[in-house]
């Protein structure tokens, strides 16, 4: 009966907007309470995977890790990884705690993660991105279908980047789970430059005591 389907659909959206917005309470709650650049970048990594897709990563310019502004463009080749969840996946051998990421072709998806936008694409469109199979296999994990990534900007910075990936019988991202990202990603990533910004001044400090 159409009443029934109705009924069904509203609880399927409600449901949706209690899972996303419980998932943002949990950013704002775990995320940051560290002044450690890798073990911000865990916590966020841990609240993903799996309650927003099967795997999660966290990336970030080398320059980070030690407390300074990253380049102003970020293409992999100048990333590592920071953080994985689960550490006890399959991942592939391109994805690696401290491992730098290759650099990616120029292309029209990435553009837009380049202009602070969250970009989802299937295996297809990843495929047709790369067009080197044997990258494909580096990077991307077992059964994926689905893949989000979304910048991590603050303070006129991309410090770096969330994946999170979907595999097996997941459903694929959608453009409203887009959106919940943008909004992590910009909460996450003034998180994770407040602990550069420590790290930084940790430095100074430490290298002003030693010379006096």
């Amino acid at each position: 009966p159409t009443g029934v389907a109705a009924l069904y659909f509203d609880n399927a959206d409600q449901m949706r907007a209690r899972r996303h917005l419980d998932l943002a309470r949990e950013v704002a709650e775990r995320v940051g309470k560290s002044l450690d650049v890798v073990r911000t970048a865990q916590d966020l990594a841990d609240v993903l995977a799996p309650a927003f897709g099967d795997l999660a990563a966290v990336d970030l310019a080398h320059s980070v890790f030690d407390g300074d502004e990253p380049s102003k463009q970020l293409n992999g080749g100048n990333m590592g990884n920071a953080a994985l969840a689960p550490a006890s996946a399959d991942w592939p051998a391109g994805i690696k705690r401290g491992e730098s990421i290759p650099p990616l072709p120029d292309h029209p998806l990435l553009r837009s993660f380049r202009h602070g936008e969250p970009v989802v694409f299937g295996l297809d469109d990843f495929i047709a991105m790369v067009k080197d199979p044997q990258l494909i296999e580096y990077l991307v994990p077992r059964d994926t279908h689905s893949v989000m990534v979304a910048p991590l900007h603050a303070r006129g910075h991309t410090l770096g980047a969330i994946t999170a990936w979907r595999c097996g019988r997941s459903d694929p991202f959608t453009e409203d789970e887009a959106d919940l990202m943008k909004q992590i990603a910009s909460r996450s990533a003034l998180a994770i430059d407040n602990a550069r910004r420590y790290t930084r001044e940790h430095r100074a400090a430490v290298a002003l005591q030693q010379l006096l």
